[in-house]
């Protein structure tokens, strides 16, 4: 729509491309804290895992992810790390006293809460700010952003998509 009727459309488009924009510029501050500080998949394990919402069961995984990600394998870092980094919201909530479940309106009961529901959770919003949820909402769910966490869920997201620009924004949300 136009700026008048959407502008939270207008601001995600716009932010879209600035991801777009900035992404060499990404690429290079990672290549060089790599090279630079030394570093490699076993320190910036460490370093994330240092953070509360990193499971210590999911290490393995997560280290596998960050293997993929530095050598660029894109669609084993992605398939691996957008679910650690789901999770991870998921005990953030949990953590800042919200419920990780929700009513399944379908079948009854209750199931867990996903990404989307997790980005408008109060508790992640307190956490986080608006801010860093509406990065997370560009880059993982928003249809009008790039949405890697929905099209690669929904095996919507053709695995050519997937490069450096995508690997090093997972990186940079993690």
């Amino acid at each position: 729509g136009s700026i008048n009727d959407d502008l939270e459309g207008r601001v995600i488009q716009q932010m879209e491309k600035n991801l777009k924009f900035e992404g060499p510029y990404l690429r290079h501050l990672i290549q060089e804290m790599v090279a630079r500080n030394q570093i490699d998949t076993g320190k910036l394990l460490d370093e994330i895992m240092r953070s509360p919402v990193f499971e210590d069961s999911r290490k393995p995984t997560i280290k596998r992810g960050l293997e993929s990600c530095l050598f660029g394998d894109h669609v084993m870092a992605a398939h691996l790390l957008i679910p650690q980094i789901e999770h991870a919201l998921r005990l953030l909530a949990s953590e800042a006293g919200s419920s990780v479940y929700k009513p399944n309106r379908q079948y009854g009961g209750i199931q867990l809460k996903t990404m989307g529901d997790l980005m408008i959770d109060a508790g992640v919003m307190h956490v986080l700010g608006e801010r860093i949820i509406k990065y997370f909402k560009l880059v993982l769910t928003d249809p009008r952003g790039w949405n890697l966490r929905n099209d690669l869920c929904h095996g919507i997201l053709n695995p050519d998509q997937l490069s450096w620009g995508s690997t090093d924004r997972i990186l940079h949300l993690i």
